[in-house]
């Protein structure tokens, strides 16, 4: 098991005894404040926002035919194709399609332009990107489509410049259908259509299966800079209003911390709803950052079922949204750390160690996988992070303070751990490999238009024992192959980061 060097020193056992050996617990034995539903695995359906009254409401938009008849996929998929193209752009192509709606692939090229001898320069790509429209809504749904992609307008446009949301591209504005301006720009597009940015190194979970198809586990160092990325994107979530008079990208920033002259300012209750790895884009490298100089930047995408909750939950309050929003965080690390997973109904006690945010060893049940909490390959800090972020009580779930503590912390360390498997070079192999380089036999982008029941449910188990073996025999060989580079890739991550300050002394926290 894996070892710590906490404070103060002699922790008790990471399960607290009894038993020995990690043993689910009885949900019904939990206690009536485990969760807003009191069963830590199910999150309730979608509701109304309660507290912004600019929200779409229900059925605002008619996705039938004047005959009572409803658009055929491939005709809706063609609608917005021959719109665009007649628009300027180049389609590119169908990126997903689904039940509820698709998402197409366009490229905006400069205009020809004569050079100074009469001839014609070639066109040069000046942008692509990606329109997402709704298909008709079936009678058996529990929601209708065009109301969900009228949704997720409303909250991104809350977002513009918010560096780890997706952002809306210029062209969305001008394309939105509004009905009570009369009308929309053009009878094939009289219902909502959004046209975002394109990232083109596809999703989180993508990313996820490329180490799994090459027998490597991704490493903690980058999984801790995941985590970085999506914390900021919860953050945006709790204090959206930081964007308000924004005029360039900007890192979401937490507000000071309050004063004799500076009230608190609450967080914000915006749950995404849908927090899972395919609803997470991988964008690119930035070398004069230091949160994305070796790990590339990540954005939350899909706020069609995005909500706000109710500030004074009886068992959560505000933490609410926490709930959701860490929680969700919790879940994708785990599914990067260990893909694959057994589906647990319950909770589990997890010991967590002191460290440099909380002060003592604390006793958390949490929703997270035992398997996951007890694999000694994975950083402790990092098990303890995740138990806390699915914690089902409310004491123990950090607020976005800590949990930005505990996620630039465990940056820190872990870059100061001297591991030949988390070095700077071993970092940028991979990254270039296995992202930047891969071939995307799969569709670039994902929007899992087809998964509307339940987004917490633990993804289905791909593969046995066989596959997990063959995921342990890479890693083995992947060990095996740095060792022999542990002094120049030590020497490397040194040289690297002499000028660098560390995480927490960058992050306005």
């Amino acid at each position: 098991m894996a070892q710590r060097s906490p404070s103060p020193p002699s922790p008790p056992p990471r399960w607290g005894p009894p038993p020995s050996t990690p043993e689910l617990m009885n949900v019904e034995n939990a206690g009536a404040d485990l969760s807003p539903y009191n069963t830590p695995n199910m999150r309730p359906p979608p509701q109304s926002s309660v507290n912004d009254p600019n929200a779409p409401g229900p059925s605002r938009f008619s996705s039938r035919k004047s005959d009572g008849s409803v658009d055929e996929p491939e005709n809706r998929l063609e609608d917005v194709k021959t719109y665009f193209t007649n628009a300027g752009l180049r389609f590119r192509k169908a990126v997903a399609t689904g039940n509820h709606g698709g998402t197409l692939l366009f490229d905006r090229y400069e205009k020809k332009r004569k050079s100074d001898d009469g001839s014609t320069t070639p066109p040069v790509l000046e942008k692509s990107l990606v329109v997402k429209y709704a298909l008709d809504t079936r009678d058996d749904a529990s929601t209708n489509n065009d109301d969900d992609l009228s949704n997720e307008m409303f909250w991104l446009e809350k977002f513009v410049y918010a560096q780890h949301i997706i952002q809306l591209a210029p062209e969305s504005r001008k394309l939105w259908y509004d009905e009570q301006e009369g009308g929309g720009v053009d009878k094939l597009l009289k219902r909502p259509v959004i046209v975002m940015e394109y990232m083109e190194h596809g999703t989180l979970s993508q990313v996820k299966h490329r180490f799994r198809a090459a027998g490597l586990r991704i490493p903690d160092r980058m999984v801790w800079h995941f985590a970085l990325c999506l914390v900021r994107a919860c953050i945006a979530m709790a204090y959206g209003k930081q964007f308000e008079s924004a005029t360039e990208t900007t890192p979401e920033y937490l507000p000071s911390l309050p004063t004799e002259d500076t009230p608190r300012q609450p967080p914000g209750t915006l749950s995404q709803m849908s927090m899972k790895g395919l609803n997470v884009l991988v964008g690119d490298l930035f070398p004069d950052d230091i949160e994305h100089n070796l790990v590339p930047l990540l954005k939350l995408i899909d706020f069609g079922r995005g909500i706000q909750h109710d500030p004074n939950h009886e068992v959560w309050g505000e933490k609410i949204a926490l709930f959701y929003n860490l929680g969700g965080v919790g879940e994708i690390l785990s599914d990067l750390l260990h893909p694959i997973r057994q589906s647990q109904n319950g909770y589990i006690e997890w010991v967590c160690a002191a460290n440099e945010v909380f002060d003592r060893n604390r006793r958390v049940r949490t929703t997270a996988e035992r398997e996951v909490l007890m694999d000694e390959a994975i950083d402790p800090a990092l098990c303890d992070m995740i138990a806390y972020f699915l914690s089902i009580r409310p004491r123990y779930m950090p607020d976005l303070y800590e949990a930005m503590a505990l996620c630039a912390h465990g940056c820190d360390n872990i870059r100061a751990s001297n591991n030949p498997i988390n070095s700077d070079e071993a970092i940028r192999d991979l990254v270039q490999r296995l992202i930047f380089d891969a071939d995307f036999n799969a569709p670039t982008f994902a929007f899992d238009f087809e998964d509307r029941v339940d987004d917490w449910t633990v993804e289905e188990q791909e593969g046995g024992g066989e596959q997990q073996g063959e995921a342990q025999q890479g890693q083995e060989q992947q060990d095996e192959s740095m060792k022999g580079n542990e002094n120049q890739g030590g020497e490397s991550q040194g040289d690297g980061n002499q000028d660098e300050s560390t995480m927490m002394e960058s992050m306005q926290i």
